[in-house]
């Protein structure tokens, strides 16, 4: 029922709701408010399917080595491979420091001194005698630290080794040879050296003796040929009035002592000991 209500018109009941118009242009977005409070979390949801893999991260740092697996079982040997060309030769190293030098050896025994010869006229030089028996060896000192290694040298190739007879000794000369020796080589003997052939000794023993110049005796001396060019030294004191003045090639293994002796002896024995030197 409608209500008169006085100085405005009589309002009819509310009719039925027409249909929605068209929406109205959106407005201009109002100010964002605050954020309001967390709200509680949610139970977790069941786990979704798996997604691709993404795009690979940057490499992390390396961890710590971990300990080293059980040796795997070996497998075939592979086919060796071609030589490679070989590399270039690196400078040879500064040389190392030298170690302290080792203990001295002990000195050898001296010999024994013999008796003094009897002095003659001074003859050629006589051949270098035997080398005497070496010295203990001393202590060998600590080995010096190893320089450092070299920069690397170009490829070398291997010295030639020499294949012709070594020269005679003379002159010292270093030689312009680039050939490498080996090691069995020999070389000629120079001219002019004493090879000694051995030693006799002239020994008589006389009941009546009268000796008027020079006395010759013939003696075996094994290695003597009869071109033999020969020298003698005395190899000790001959006996008193007694002197060798030469000796000479008689034979084939023999030579010949010229000598003399006291002019008169009874029941003399007399002995010259002397090397007899072939001249090469």
């Amino acid at each position: 029922m409608a209500v008169k209500v006085p100085g405005y018109p009589l309002k009819g009941n509310m009719g039925d709701a027409g249909t929605q118009g068209p929406a109205g242009p959106m407005g201009l977005p109002g100010a964002k408010g605050d954020t309001g409070a967390t709200g509680a979390t949610g139970p977790t949801g069941p786990q979704g399917p798996k997604g691709d893999t993404g795009a690979q991260g940057a490499t992390g740092a390396t961890g710590p080595k971990g300990d080293t697996g059980a040796q795997g079982i070996q497998g075939v040997k592979g086919d060796t491979g071609a030589t490679g060309v070989q590399g270039v030769k690196g400078d040879a190293g500064a040389a190392g420091v030298a170690g302290p030098q080792g203990i001295k050896g002990d000195t050898g025994a001296t010999g024994a001194k013999g008796d003094m010869g009897f002095t003659g006229a001074t003859g050629p030089a006589g051949a270098i005698g035997p080398k005497g028996d070496a010295g203990a060896t001393g202590a060998t000192g600590p080995t010096g630290p190893q320089g450092t290694p070299g920069v690397a040298g170009s490829n070398a190739t291997a010295t030639p080794l020499g294949s012709t007879p070594g020269t005679a000794l003379g002159t010292a000369a270093a030689g312009t040879s680039t050939n490498a020796a080996r090691e069995d080589h020999v070389h000629p003997l120079p001219n002019g050296r004493l090879q000694l052939i051995g030693t006799v000794t002239v020994t008589e023993t006389t009941l009546i003796s009268l000796a008027l110049g020079m006395k010759r005796m013939a003696l075996t001396l094994t290695g003597v040929t009869t071109t033999d060019r020969l020298v003698f030294v005395p190899t000790g004191v001959p006996t008193a009035g007694c002197e060798a003045v030469n000796v000479y090639a008689s034979g084939a293994n023999q030579v010949t002592v010229a000598y003399f002796v006291p002019a008169l002896g009874v029941g003399a024995t007399y002995s010259i000991p002397v090397a007899v030197y072939r001249i090469t």
